[in-house]
């Protein structure tokens, strides 16, 4: 993934990896660590831990009760802008997503058109006076959108990462579909975290520049080659050890793997 953005910089702005420095990156995102230790998902600032080893980078992202407004970890600048007052019931974004939020809580649906405007307007005045002359968006809608927009006026190319759930939601609404198609057809590229969502990109566009990059993971962390048979022990080492990882929300599919489980059982009963 960094080695694409990196490209998708350099032809846009006619860089050799020489003078990649040069650059001045805005990654903009709705999920990202509020604090040290936040459960909240962290492939976006691993992401930018990593891209900011070879240019500037500048991270925004919604505000939270009890995040700091701006922080510098690891050469990554965060600005969390604050969308609604008192902040202290900004309830939109985190803690499961935007989707979720509108459509079980009033309060989140009262905030989504300040978080727009705001995240907007920091868009724009965050570029300006930090000079960005690329910026990285993920999620195509809603910010995707205004990252578009703000590219039809500037002239400041920028790439879009979908990660599903801004392609396959309010596929019937035909205003929303322009604005993703928009987006995606004014970006320099747009990757994708899956083949399903590279199509479902596609199908909005018809546009060529999609590429299927699936978000890395720490490999310190995750590999294949420091394994603790600890919680295999714990459960009596079992024939079959399955393990789900994500969050646990209808569109990440577990209920797949719950009504599979006594077909599972019937064939390896000590799973």
């Amino acid at each position: 993934m960094t080695a694409s953005i990196q490209q998708a910089c350099s032809s846009a702005k006619n860089l050799t990896d020489d003078n990649l420095k040069s650059l001045k990156v805005l990654i903009l995102a709705t999920t990202f660590p509020r604090w040290e230790g936040d459960r909240e998902p962290a492939f976006v600032f691993e992401l930018s831990r990593q891209l900011a080893k070879n240019v500037s980078l500048w991270v925004l992202v919604p505000g939270a009760p009890g995040a700091k407004p701006y922080e510098e970890i690891d050469g990554v600048r965060i600005i969390r802008f604050p969308y609604f007052f008192p902040q202290s019931i900004q309830t939109l974004c985190y803690d499961g997503g935007i989707l979720p939020k509108l459509k079980s809580n009033w309060l989140a649906r009262l905030q989504l058109p300040f978080f727009l405007a705001t995240q907007f307007l920091f868009l724009c005045t965050t570029a300006y006076r930090n000079k960005i002359n690329f910026i990285h968006c993920h999620w195509i809608i809603p910010q995707g959108f205004f990252v578009a927009l703000y590219n039809f006026f500037t002239g400041v190319p920028f790439m879009l990462t979908a990660h599903g759930g801004d392609v396959f939601s309010f596929k019937n609404n035909l205003l929303i579909s322009f604005l993703k198609k928009f987006a995606v057809n004014r970006s320099k590229m747009c990757t994708a975290n899956s083949k399903a969502t590279r199509q479902q990109v596609y199908n909005i566009s018809n546009q060529s520049n999609i590429k299927t990059i699936p978000m890395g993971v720490d490999i310190k962390q995750f590999n294949p080659k420091l394994k603790n048979q600890s919680l295999r022990h714990t459960l009596g080492n079992p024939d079959l050890f399955l393990l789900g990882v994500g969050r646990f929300a209808e569109k990440k599919g577990f209920q797949y793997l719950i009504r599979a489980m006594p077909e599972i059982l019937k064939q390896y009963p000590k799973t």
